[in-house]
């Protein structure tokens, strides 16, 4: 990853306070990525780091931590392994993949495992760090648009099945899901109240047979439902 192009997405942190109160784990293969952020706007929420999976497993446990932000390539084990192990573990965990490969399986497991947010490593220079920490705090999900068009091109073996069963308000509810839209801000574009939107949220996973919002995120990607 070109360690330049991250330095300028973690400047643009500098003077935010979006992960006030958060317990931050790092768990990036490149030290040199570790010391970064440590010493940036974010690292007085950094409770821990570590480098490799088992001992970032570890530190979730044993340091409470509700935020894990990790790239997918570690010095032992893999990003997209954590992800699923993490998730499996600790309940209501947040977690941010910055992702330094693109391959579009691995990409859709981090999804699958219930990552809300993956920035592309060498887009993050141009803000989509700081974009996707403010909506994954928000209780948004967010995916990079370079990762949106990877996973338009992953086939689909339900392909086509979803598009008929949802209403225009149910698309227009998912479009603001895919968009990294909180439920409070789909409210307050859609001109819905919270509850009605989360009543639309559960119609619209029940449809799509999606366990949360960013697996249902991934399916309108996958099947050509929103823009």
């Amino acid at each position: 990853m070109d360690n330049s192009s991250l330095l300028l997405g973690i400047q643009a942190l500098e003077g935010k306070e979006l992960l006030d109160g958060r317990r931050v784990l790092l768990c990036f293969g490149s030290r040199s990525l570790l010391s970064l952020f440590r010493s940036s706007a974010i690292g007085s929420s950094v409770v821990a780091t570590a480098s490799d999976q088992a001992s970032a497993l570890a530190l979730l446990q044993s340091q409470r931590a509700d935020l894990l932000i990790c790239t997918d390539g570690l010095t032992e084990g893999s990003g997209i392994s954590l992800l699923e192990q993490a998730h499996g573990r600790f309940t209501g965990l947040l977690s941010l993949l910055i992702a330094e490969q693109e391959h579009p399986d691995q990409l859709h497991r981090a999804i699958q495992a219930g990552c809300h947010g993956i920035c592309v490593g060498s887009r993050v220079g141009q803000g989509t760090l700081l974009q996707a920490l403010c909506v994954v705090c928000d209780g948004g999900t967010y995916i990079d648009a370079r990762v949106s068009e990877v996973l338009r091109q992953r086939e689909d073996p339900a392909h086509g099945r979803h598009h008929q069963r949802l209403t225009t308000r149910e698309l227009q509810v998912l479009e603001q899901v895919v968009n990294g839209h909180s439920n409070a801000q789909i409210g307050i574009r859609l001109h819905l109240s919270t509850d009605t939107v989360k009543s639309y949220l559960k119609t619209i996973y029940q449809k799509l047979e999606a366990r949360d919002r960013t697996h249902a995120a991934v399916i309108a990607l996958r099947n050509g439902l929103v823009p």
